[in-house]
């Protein structure tokens, strides 16, 4: 049997539950744009 596909639920409770790299990826993204407005 195929393993079962990851339903959208469980991808957002990943993501809930690592706010720690939710915050991360949003410091980067404000870097960047910063970074390109000098």
């Amino acid at each position: 049997m195929p393993p079962p596909a990851h339903p959208p639920e469980a991808q957002a409770a990943h993501v809930v539950e690592s706010p720690i790299a939710v915050s991360v990826l949003a410091l980067k993204t404000q870097w960047l744009i910063h970074l390109n407005f000098l």
